[in-house]
């Protein structure tokens, strides 16, 4: 029989629970993030609306959703894909790059959901957000068109993708 040996004890008074997220466990708003970074995760994978189901099968083969969820979750990847602000970016026309790093002169890196290359040089950027309207999605989305700019692009469509109940898309 071996026995561990307990290198540190620790002290209660240096451990912490994130209490502001302690209050979600559980709730419908955890439930809420967790749905909405599981339909960005699969929009990750999908380039064109022909891959939804792909990008489903994909999802549950890989552990990132069940079965339970499928028709939930095609209903809101479906409503996203054939939105009608959206569905040009989903047509396959273009060259499209999902969650691709950004970096930027000083070092700092960006990471846009979903830039849209169109043959002309411009960009149609969306992103994906869960929870509440905040003036930090903007500005971050401001920043991606900056940095996308100076390489030489032209941003002609930013939009916020809101998951949710329901889907809202903010063209800005």
């Amino acid at each position: 029989i071996c026995i561990p040996i307990v290198a540190h004890v620790f002290e209660f008074k240096n451990i912490k629970i994130a209490q502001r997220e302690s209050i979600m466990w559980g709730s419908k708003q955890e439930k809420a993030i967790e749905y909405g970074n599981l339909i960005h995760e699969i929009l990750a994978l999908i380039n064109t609306q022909e891959e939804i189901e792909l990008a489903l099968t994909k999802a549950i083969e890989n552990g990132i959703m069940t079965t339970n969820q499928l028709d939930d979750v095609r209903k809101s990847i479906h409503e996203i894909v054939n939105h009608k602000e959206l569905e040009a970016s989903f047509s396959g026309k273009n060259t499209v790059l999902t969650e691709q790093t950004i970096i930027q002169n000083q070092g700092a890196t960006l990471k846009p959901d979903r830039m849209v290359i169109l043959p002309n040089n411009e960009v149609h950027l969306l992103d994906y957000k869960t929870g509440g309207h905040q003036p930090k999605y903007k500005l971050q989305l401001e920043n991606y068109q900056q940095a996308i700019e100076k390489m030489g692009y032209k941003v002609t469509k930013k939009a916020l993708i809101y998951i949710g109940e329901q889907i809202e898309v903010v063209n800005l």
